[in-house]
């Protein structure tokens, strides 16, 4: 096949994978934050903001990393960061997407308390 032939019936998927792991490969540093659940009084709690690597970041967020195409990124990453074989990983993902789906059924009341204790005020969506 031609480069140009490859170009044409490949190209936006060549493109997009370049994409991906140019996102993939960044070197910044993000806030992730980090929550505590009673289900009791259906409180989230925001508990401390850390920073992560955008690599750790995109793992915590896994099914973001799935819809940005990053899945396979994010997998072998988490294998490689906690020595895991690809079972332990899928089974981490499968009870995390689990948890996930049962804690997106409730309505949780926000305590912010750690950022307003702090001084921070805080605005309205509208």
């Amino acid at each position: 096949m031609e480069q140009e032939e490859i170009d044409f019936f490949y190209g936006e998927q060549l493109k997009k994978m370049k994409e991906d792991w140019a996102l993939w490969n960044t070197l910044r540093v993000e806030a992730h934050e980090r929550w505590s659940y009673n289900e009791q009084t259906k409180t989230q709690k925001l508990e401390r903001i850390i920073a992560l690597c955008h690599r750790c970041h995109t793992v915590t967020h896994h099914g973001l990393a799935g819809l940005r195409g990053l899945e396979k990124f994010a997998n072998k990453h988490l294998m490689k960061v906690n020595g895991w074989a690809e079972e332990q990983t899928k089974n981490h993902i499968k009870q995390q997407r689990s948890i996930w789906e049962e804690r997106n059924k409730v309505e949780w009341i926000l305590d912010l308390k750690v950022i307003t204790d702090s001084g921070i005020r805080l605005s309205q969506n509208k």
